[in-house]
């Protein structure tokens, strides 16, 4: 058909193919050099790969000794300034928007590639496990990292601080060398250009916290060997439907327990992630799907009208943003693609006025699941699909077409936003708006004190509602409440039916025996994978008897990104465990400079958390609706400036509802005032 005739090769014999059988021998034997001149394990393999093939095709050729194939595809010769040694020690610029004055001006990474979607450098991270795209890089080629070659890991310190930062220079090397990449029509690739495709890894995104939640990974099923075929049967051509359903997808614990290479495995876990751009994501299928599901709802509300543009406003511009979506269990929930507004282009006064929108608490939230187990309420959760896009606007509001989404023939055409989009200042408020709109149609009472709480009263019983932005947990002592109020938000928003409350906002919610139990186990297992302390020791308590901590102490400091990261996690995680929140806000002093003793006292709350994954807050069925609080105060326990620590916690009935520990604001005079100034 059409003239092309689609003939195979026989079994075992390369050779039929012998061109591009050559030029993977050439691949692999470039990759495996680059990567044993640095030292570097097996793992790296795939971006050695593909850093080879991007080298090959700026390198002439025996069969074209005049032209390299960069030149003979894209018609003009490549700027070859701008390649390092792969493997090599990378010195990333940190821009002043991710630090303060006193912070570090560089990161240290391992250069892995260069950026296939953007001008710039490809840089593992091992710290951070995380793969940053930057294009102010220093580089030390005569450097390599240095790897612990019994276990194979990356250490998980920081050394050589010294060549960080030494007497205010970025940089103190003789040997290492500055870089100035090409211009952006010469850096990225054409999408036929390379012959191997290598997983795509994550760019370091502004307000965007990292998940470790590891992506799903297919891996073939064992084949009886009874079952091989012969010489002589019939091969038939495979499509790649027939190749997925001999394929079963893997959880991350599954995969850590078949592979014995860890380090392998937390480089492959922590580097593939969702698509960072649109041209990666419409090569997979799922994304596509995903991106013509997100048109489609926009389509259907109504979103916007395509209009000539304006003459005195510009079009602000959208892109695209991918998230893989887990359960409770670790496992793909679904693949979410999301065409959000470059909200930051947005003028006060021209573009929005009001932009604050309120959400739950988590202590309200709690409070709920306190009353659901003393009353016996049935406990339910719903989600508003794209809830952004059902929010009116009051302001006049231009944007750019999306991007694979281009009506054919209206090119120069811009969309007219009749309807809140995600990604501009005034959505979440516009949203808010509309559903408390819904909430006071319907005769639901609005908390004076928290505003996404609502409450109607009915003769067949009372129903309650948090709000979490898109997210609803409904709790009643009335089956019909519940089944009335979710088909009535059917019938005015498009919705998702959750069941029964199991998972909301990374807490679990299990129930036994009437009692209901909040805890945030996957969370925790998430944690001490990330600081790959699975195999730690534990401890008994969260923070060592008597310990002393000052900004002071005469010890070498710690990453400070890194230090933030956990401390950060460990807040998170505050929300069911009670018992951490003393030492978690002691440990929250040291943001700034962090030393040895402040890292050991974190790490130690893991050990801590790895002997206490079962734990979190149970309210039980009955008892006394009774509000008690305790509340307690050391006096001027902190060395650096004695200042006092104070905490409380509140318990309606049986379990916890409110905790907090902090350091008060002024310096006590004595343990009695010190009392007074909290309370």
């Amino acid at each position: 058909m059409n003239g092309i005739r689609h003939q195979l090769t026989n079994s075992f014999t390369p050779q039929q193919n012998g061109v591009a059988e050559r030029k993977n021998q050439t691949l692999m034997e470039l990759s495996r050099s680059m990567m044993n001149v640095k030292q570097l394990p097996n793992c790296y393999w795939a971006e050695a790969i593909a850093c080879a093939t991007y080298i090959l095709n700026r390198t002439i050729t025996k069969t074209r000794p005049n032209q390299t194939p960069y030149e003979a595809w894209n018609g003009r010769k490549p700027n070859v300034d701008h390649l390092r040694v792969f493997g090599s020690l990378a010195y990333a610029h940190i821009p002043k928007q991710h630090r303060n004055k006193l912070n570090e001006k560089t990161e240290r990474t391992i250069f892995v590639g260069y950026s296939e979607q953007s001008k710039g450098y490809k840089l593992y991270n091992p710290h951070t496990n995380k793969i940053v795209i930057s294009r102010d890089v220093v580089f030390d080629e005569s450097k390599q990292w240095v790897i612990d070659s019994e276990t194979s890991e990356i250490p998980f310190i920081i050394s050589d601080i010294d060549i960080v930062q030494t007497q205010g220079t970025d940089i103190i090397h003789s040997e290492q060398t500055s870089t100035n990449l090409p211009d952006q029509n010469e850096q990225v690739l054409e999408r036929s250009e390379n012959d191997i495709q290598t997983p795509e890894a994550n760019h370091e995104q502004q307000n965007e916290s990292e998940s470790m939640n590891a992506t799903a990974s297919a891996h073939p099923q064992e084949i009886d060997s009874s079952s091989s075929d012969s010489e002589n049967e019939v091969i038939r051509t495979k499509n790649l439907q027939n190749i997925y359903q001999r394929t079963r997808k893997l959880t991350e614990e599954e995969i850590r327990q078949k592979y014995k290479d860890k380090q392998g495995v937390n480089f492959v876990l922590y580097t593939s992630s969702d698509p960072t751009s649109f041209e990666e994501a419409r090569k997979d299928s799922r994304w596509q799907e995903a991106m013509d599901k997100e048109i489609e709802s926009i389509q259907k509300n109504e979103t916007w009208e395509l209009v000539d543009p304006p003459a005195k406003q510009k079009p602000i511009g959208v892109k695209w943003i991918y998230k893989t979506k887990y359960d409770e269990n670790g496992n793909v929930d679904k693949y979410k693609a999301r065409l959000v507004v470059k909200g930051y282009n947005q003028k006060y006064g021209i573009d929005y006025q009001e932009v604050f929108a309120p959400v739950i608490r988590f202590e309200t939230v709690r409070l709920v699941l306190a009353l659901a187990a003393q009353c016996e309420w049935h406990l339910h959760q719903m989600d508003v699909k794209t809830a952004f896009l059902n929010g009116k606007l009051e302001e006049q509001v231009y944007i750019e077409q999306p991007q694979g989404y281009v009506k054919k023939g209206e090119e120069k055409k811009v969309c007219f936003l009749k309807r809140a989009l995600y990604g501009l200042k005034q959505a979440p408020r516009a949203w808010y708006s509309r559903i408390d709109m819904y909430f006071t149609k319907n005769e639901f009472k609005k908390c004076i004190y928290e505003h996404t709480l609502y409450i109607k009263n009915t003769s067949e019983g009372k129903i309650v509602i948090c709000l979490y932005v898109d997210d609803l947990i409904i709790a009643s002592n009335s089956i019909k409440l519940i089944t009335e109020f979710k088909e009535s938000m059917k019938r005015e928003f498009e919705m998702t039916d959750m069941g029964q409350l199991h998972y909301f906002l990374g807490m679990e919610v299990t129930y036994e025996n009437g009692n209901i139990t909040l805890s945030q186990k996957k969370y925790m297992r998430n944690l001490l994978e990330k600081y790959k302390m699975t195999h730690c020791n534990t401890v008994s308590t969260p923070m060592e008897y008597g310990l002393k901590l000052s900004k002071d102490d005469p010890e070498e400091f710690v990453d400070e990104g890194m230090y933030r990261s956990l401390v950060g996690s460990l807040m998170y995680l505050t929300n069911t465990r009670p018992d951490i929140m003393f030492a978690v806000s002691k440990i929250s002093r040291y943001m700034e400079n962090p030393k040895k003793s402040h890292w050991e006292a974190a790490k130690r709350i893991l050990k801590y958390i790895k002997g206490t994954q079962e734990l979190g807050v149970t309210y039980s069925k009955g008892g006394k609706k009774r509000l008690m609080g305790f509340s307690d105060s050391d006096y001027a326990g902190n060395i650096d400036d004695s200042k006092s620590t104070s905490g409380y916690i509140f318990h309606l009935g049986s379990g916890p509802i409110s905790w907090q520990s902090k350091k008060q604001k002024v310096v006590a005079l004595s343990s009695t005032e010190n009392t007074w100034l909290y309370l």
